[in-house]
């Protein structure tokens, strides 16, 4: 087959960028006899954006990225009938094409499936955001004749929100974090810590955690441990830090910003736990990774949380009396830790790229049936 993976959202960074470059890698170690047009538009950044991106130098992977700006091309693709990508990949002899990031291009004369990393009903603010997030992924879901959804939650929020049936679905899992994602041997960092990673954003619920915490330390002022947030500041970081204000507890936490992957895997390491308190999550790749880093995690049950971690990690209802007797359980209880930095160990190996890949070509190989 020759198959199209449009990958620009890998761009923003953060689990769309692992999420892309992880599967490139492994679909060429498991469908070498395949080739593969990685292509994309964009503006800004054109072209060392893309060229920071991992994707694999093979002989069999082509990359085609062209300078033209998202917001003029992808209106006038959706709006007013220009199929600039269909006849590009056309005239490239692409017969299957797979958006990697939540969306493709309009496409009637080739079949297409995308991968759906979230529930579809988020409340997505500004004007691009919800052109981007909504009606792109609407459209791409009803015009895909196959879904990639990384949970069943995913696949059932997907159900809600447009109608779509459960046949159309793949479910096929992130796989496990990189190799560098791994026990440290070390203890955990003095004065221990909570951490949270990713974007301060409403969908990953850290104003749940900061209530969670203030209210664990106003139980427990004598434990030591604080409160790390590593990832872009988001919408609600400015309420965040208010609110740690207005408690007595700005003292205790740390905002550390975006963070370079190449560090990220140290700040897992070196927790007394990872928090993720999302309702909405699609997959909880921070869980896996602090998993795959022996560090313990909390979560809540909701969302894709109770998929990802099983029975390796806390998960109590989302609200702040419980989380917070979640964390204080841990921080109390070195025994609870030790025990659930052994599921999580475990937990995680049943996580594959390689898994996912060869159930990915799968996918390609049903489009292009269908197709003849």
């Amino acid at each position: 087959m020759r198959i199209g993976l449009e990958i620009t959202g890998a761009l923003a960074g953060g689990g769309y960028r692992r999420y892309n470059e992880c599967l490139l890698q492994a679909l060429a170690e498991v469908g070498p006899q395949h080739e593969y047009v990685v292509f994309g538009a964009y503006w800004r950044g054109f072209p060392e954006r893309g060229d920071a991106l991992r994707i694999p130098k093979l002989p069999n992977f082509r990359t085609e990225f062209r300078r033209l700006p998202q917001c003029l091309l992808y209106p006038a693709e959706e709006y007013l009938g220009l199929r600039w990508h269909e006849n590009f990949l056309e005239r490239l002899g692409v017969q299957v094409v797979h958006g990697l990031g939540t969306r493709t291009p309009p496409l009637e004369r080739i079949p297409s499936t995308i991968t759906l990393h979230f529930s579809g009903l988020w409340d997505f603010k500004g004007v691009w955001n919800k052109f981007y997030f909504e009606k792109l992924t609407e459209r791409s879901v009803r015009q895909s004749a196959k879904i990639i959804s990384i949970s069943e939650h995913c696949a059932r929020e997907c159900t809600k929100a447009w109608g779509t049936p459960n046949e159309k679905f793949a479910i096929i899992p992130y796989g496990g974090p990189e190799p560098h994602f791994a026990p440290s041997g070390r203890p955990p960092k003095d004065p221990p810590y909570f951490l949270f990673v990713g974007m301060t954003r409403p969908q990953k619920r850290p104003r749940l955690l900061v209530e969670a915490f203030c209210r664990m330390k106003a139980r427990r002022p004598d434990l030591r441990h604080r409160l790390v947030f590593a990832g872009a500041p988001g919408e609600d970081q400015a309420w965040l830090e208010h609110r740690l204000e207005q408690t007595g507890m700005r003292m205790h936490a740390d905002f550390l910003g975006l963070v370079p992957q190449d560090r990220v895997h140290t700040l897992f390491q070196d927790a007394y736990a990872c928090v993720c308190p999302s309702t909405e999550e699609g997959f909880a790749l921070p869980a896996a990774e602090a998993m795959a880093c022996g560090t313990p995690v909390i979560g809540v049950n909701a969302g894709a949380l109770p998929e990802t971690i099983g029975e390796a990690g806390l998960l109590p209802a989302p609200d702040p009396d419980a989380l917070a007797d979640a964390m204080e359980r841990v921080a109390m209880d070195p025994a609870l830790r030790a025990r659930l930095a052994e599921r999580g160990l475990e937990r995680v190996k049943l996580f594959s790229w390689q898994e996912a890949a060869r159930r990915t070509l799968a996918v390609y190989e049903e489009l292009l049936a269908g197709a003849r």
